[in-house]
């Protein structure tokens, strides 16, 4: 239907082309990027510690030597290998070669300036087996970050991030120059991301991401070459990754914790857990039974984990059916409880004011006054029914109710203006679902209201993209702005932050509340 200006002052629902779609349309971008980044990094992650687990499994780590006999020389040594951490190099001499096949294993020992570097199979893959713990967790962080995007996406990040980390040891210990390296790059590249994004200028950002790239970029090349420099570069990388791990369990979980603001946590889907575990069985078997290769396997659990939202929606049909008793009781104690909200409202105001009404009537021979009360409780009780659920939103669906909503509260000292992309229709299937537009509504509502009665400002602007598959709103104004400790005496002042966030959740959108330059910004998104 195109953009839609509505809300001001003397203007009715009727449309108007106005400017600022392509603001809105940017913020889509951005939001599209940054919900695509979370995929890569849970599906890194769940790779890594699937990874990490074939490497434990397979017991074999990799010398990354290539040398003569005793009295030659190392013709070439990787620097992913256990070799290189024992300083063998190029050029050195070989004092003596074990084979793999000899009792001991695959030994060799070298010579450089008069001191002996020694590299043992037997003493790697001792080593590789003790970092069984750190792919167990890895792989269980990694799925746990899989499943996270699905409930709770503000904790995606820092799991993957640990998930990474820990899944970095064992493959580095295992020495295959491939899964490695992009392991322990994608333990620097999520936080390195995270932190470059934190940049308040984006001038910043693009220098702080161009100097960033170009530095992992020299360190995985001097990573598969053994190029000088690198054992620093390494030193610096790993440190990085685990600090920037840690730096992101405190941004997302610690602050906000000691802030007062309450961890909400949602059940993960259970297709999704069970298709993550099936997915992980098979894996494990395919490397540690069939010996099939692990970056074979790696790259299916990439495809599978990358491809398990269409999987999910091609089978919520039966998912519907098996949790159609819970699902339906849910809806019942939703809705009852949504009628004792109603109930106390019309007890706690309207009928206390009809009461007053109904005694002044008593002793007063004119009526003129109560007249306006009962107008005035009237006005009131129609107000609670639409917020109970407005009658234009089952009609003519969100953008109707948003465009009503806005010249509901519309006045001339503070206009609501509302911009909308409606790609919807008339008939269910070219809508949302029902329980995506009363969330979005209610949620559109409260933060209006919030900025009717809190921000002191001078306008309020809606702006919406409203499709079948995808509901994106945003609500600012340009008063005082909200801080972190607003955002906490809100909570007791009943502004619905934590409401908003409920209605979010329950529909497994995104809520974001900040603050801008001017004013506060409320930000829902929703995707199928």
């Amino acid at each position: 239907m195109g953009w839609t200006a509505l809300g001001k002052p003397g203007i009715t629902l009727a449309n108007r082309v106005v400017e600022g779609s392509a603001g809105l349309r940017q913020l889509g971008r951005r939001y599209t990027l940054g919900r695509a980044a979370l995929v890569v990094a849970a599906a890194a992650a769940f790779v890594t510690g699937l990874s990490a687990m074939s490497a434990v499994l397979l017991g074999e780590a990799d010398p990354g030597v290539l040398a003569g006999g005793p009295g030659e020389v190392v013709v070439a040594v990787s620097a992913t290998g256990y070799a290189w951490r024992e300083g063998i190099r190029p050029g050195q001499v070989v004092v003596s070669v074990a084979r793999s096949d000899d009792p001991a294993g695959w030994r060799i020992e070298t010579r450089d300036a008069g001191r002996l570097h020694v590299a043992e199979a037997a003493a790697a893959n001792d080593g590789l087996r003790a970092s069984s713990p750190f792919a167990v967790a890895s792989l269980i962080f990694g799925a746990v970050a899989v499943l996270l995007f699905g409930t709770h996406r503000r904790w995606v990040l820092p799991t993957a991030a640990i998930a990474l980390v820990l899944g970095s040891a064992p493959l580095v210990l295992q020495g295959n120059p491939a899964l490695s390296t992009l392991a322990v790059g994608a333990a620097i590249v999520v936080p390195a991301a995270w932190a470059i994004a934190k940049l308040p200028r984006p001038l910043f950002a693009v220098a702080a991401a161009g100097c960033a790239t170009a530095t992992i970029g020299y360190w995985m090349v001097a990573r598969l070459n053994g190029l000088p420099g690198y054992d620093e570069l390494e030193w610096l990388r790993g440190n990085t990754a685990v600090i920037g791990a840690g730096l992101l369990v405190v941004e997302r979980g610690v602050l906000p914790r000691l802030a007062g603001e309450p961890i909400h946590m949602i059940r993960p889907r259970p297709f999704d857990a069970a298709a993550l575990a099936l997915l992980t069985g098979v894996a494990l078997v395919l490397v540690y039974f069939f010996s099939v290769p692990a970056i074979v396997v790696v790259v299916l659990a990439a495809v599978g984990v990358l491809a398990l939202p269409t999987v999910r929606r091609r089978f919520r049909p039966i998912a519907d059916t098996l949790l159609a008793d819970v699902r339906s009781h849910a809806a019942v104690q939703g809705a009852e409880e949504e009628r004792a909200r109603v109930a106390r409202e019309i007890h706690d105001v309207p009928l206390q004011e009809l009461i007053g009404v109904l005694r002044r009537l008593e002793v007063m021979p004119g009526a003129e006054r109560e007249s306006d009360d009962l107008r005035a409780v009237t006005s009131h009780l129609r107000n609670v029914a639409m917020d109970l659920r407005p009658p234009v939103l089952d009609d003519l669906g969100l953008p109707a109710a948003l465009a009503s909503l806005a010249e509901e509260l519309t006045t001339a000292e503070l206009p609501v203006v509302v911009e909308l992309d409606d790609k919807t229709g008339f008939t269910p299937a070219e809508r949302p679902p029902a329980d995506v537009e009363l969330a979005m509504f209610r949620i559109a509502a409260e933060a209006v209201g919030n900025a009717i009665h809190h921000a002191r400002g001078t306008t309020i602007a809606i702006r919406a993209e409203i499709g079948p598959t995808r509901v994106h709103v945003d609500v600012r104004d340009d008063g005082i702005g909200i801080s972190s400790g607003a955002a906490r005496a809100a909570r007791g002042k009943h502004m619905g932050i934590a409401s908003m966030r409920r209605r979010a959740e329950a529909i497994d959108a995104d809520l974001m509340v900040r603050r801008v330059s001017p004013g506060t910004l409320v930000q829902a998104v929703w995707e199928a």
